[in-house]
């Protein structure tokens, strides 16, 4: 898992175009993994999602 945050400059914004490139071909031939969690607690309900590639050095070309 990588979390990271808007002000690590390029890296942020390369995986950003990444998931975008994934998201708007819906993954096809993209090798990946999808999970949720759901909690309810304090008055509140959290969903999260997690996606996750592997092999993601081909989509590098591919962003351009």
């Amino acid at each position: 898992m990588l979390a990271l945050k808007g002000n690590q400059g390029n890296l942020h914004e390369d995986v950003m175009q990444l998931f975008t490139h994934a998201q708007a071909q819906n993954f096809r031939d993209i090798e990946h993994d999808f999970y949720q969690t759901q909690e309810q607690g304090h008055g509140r309900q959290e969903i999260r999602r997690y996606w996750l590639m592997g092999h993601t050095e081909f989509l590098v070309g591919a962003k351009n």
